[in-house]
């Protein structure tokens, strides 16, 4: 299945307190394949880097950009 995660739903899922933390454990279980531009690649790394800091944003950019295992 493919998704194209809102930014703010993808904020709201990365902790694990959240009722939406489901939505990124199955992100990174790879139970959907993510469709985004670069545009909106680089508003995720902007607004999650103001909420959670340079370091957070930068390992989940990094696994946006990884390669999907075969």
């Amino acid at each position: 299945m493919s998704l194209l995660p809102d930014c703010n739903l993808l904020v709201m899922s990365l902790t694990s307190r959240s009722p939406y933390y489901i939505i990124y454990q199955a992100l990174i279980k790879g139970k959907f394949e993510l469709i985004m531009s670069l545009e909106i690649l680089l508003e995720y790394e902007e607004i999650i880097q103001q909420k959670y800091g340079i370091i957070t944003a930068n390992a989940l950019i990094s696994f946006f950009t990884s390669p999907v295992p075969v």
